[in-house]
């Protein structure tokens, strides 16, 4: 499925907008030491079902309001797959790693196999993963994504107000060979990142040239 038919199928509403705009400012500011609250991501481990995932973000908003400290996201995290196994060459990248789980075995995730029966319907999960983040962000609740590929975020980076990885996946060669460019908060090397400005956040101890 071309990136382009899904943005239109399922677009950015000016609800969705106002909601990213302003989390996506407030998570900066905290990343530029200009503010004195805490980015908080909290949710699933891995969004599985939809229903689910929209009743955890009525009950998050509502918790939300008491919360004046924190910048809260829903972690909205859709993918279960590894770099670690994955080869050094750019061009097996996107094949090989689809093929490659965070474990030997177990489900991919929901982009990669929304009906977790092993069919790998992926086009069917990157519509459904869109419109969820569609519906959460339209009604006032923040998301942040692990991104673990090149593809999957031209449908959904626009919906996220935070983006975070692991070091498996900054410290990749594929990610860190790439030229030098800078993003919204600073980080280096991350054409992977460019597409549209929002914060990065590295879950990692390792030093991989992201400020």
């Amino acid at each position: 499925m071309q990136p382009a038919l899904l943005r239109s199928e399922v677009p950015l509403s000016d609800s969705s907008m106002r909601t990213i705009a302003k989390s996506r400012a407030q998570v900066a500011e905290v990343l530029r030491g200009e503010s004195d609250k805490i980015v908080v991501i909290v949710g699933p481990c891995s969004i599985h079902d939809v229903d689910e995932a929209k009743e955890y973000a009525a009950l998050l908003k509502a918790e939300m309001k008491s919360l004046p400290n924190l910048v809260v996201l829903m972690r909205a995290y859709f993918e279960k797959v590894s770099l670690r196994a994955c080869p050094r060459s750019a061009a097996g990248l996107l094949t090989a790693c689809s093929k490659q789980p965070r474990t030997t075995v177990g489900w991919k995730g929901l982009i990669n196999d929304p009906e977790i029966n092993g069919t790998f319907q992926i086009n069917k999960g990157l519509r459904i993963a869109r419109t969820l983040l569609a519906e959460l962000t339209s009604s006032g609740v923040p998301v942040a994504c692990e991104l673990l590929d090149t593809i999957s975020p031209q449908v959904r980076i626009v919906f996220l107000s935070a983006v975070r990885s692991q070091s498996e996946v900054t410290l990749t060669q594929f990610l860190t060979a790439v030229p030098r460019r800078r993003c919204f908060v600073g980080c280096h090397r991350r054409s992977y990142y460019r597409c549209a400005a929002r914060p990065f956040l590295r879950e990692s101890t390792y030093d991989a040239d992201v400020t």
